[in-house]
């Protein structure tokens, strides 16, 4: 999904971020919008919040998570260490249990 400045007070006119306008309006019809305003692992909440996905064919609220760009680098490069993939787990976890999906 690549590098996104996720502001639910601000609207985005760009076709790129069409998709994106989607997501803020969803998540916050679905009350979810203050958890992906900050990053998942280390809850940095200043300036720009990377979205990346799990599985690039799908946008949905368990598959995108937030990350700060320390963390989105990391995520990339594939040198996250335990503690940060559990963290990344636990706040999926937590949105389909929200969800009602667990």
């Amino acid at each position: 999904m690549g590098v996104v400045e996720l502001d639910f007070k601000r609207r985005i006119h760009t076709p790129l971020c069409q998709s994106i306008e989607i997501f803020k309006f969803k998540a916050h019809q679905q009350g979810l919008e203050t958890l992906y305003q900050n990053c998942c692992i280390c809850n940095w909440d200043r300036g720009t919040i990377h979205l990346d996905t799990l599985d690039p064919s799908a946008y949905d609220f368990e598959n995108i998570v937030p990350l700060c760009a320390n963390h989105h680098i990391e995520f990339n490069q594939l040198t996250l260490n335990e503690p940060e993939t559990g963290f990344i787990q636990e706040f999926l976890w937590n949105i389909g249990k929200f969800l009602g999906n667990f």
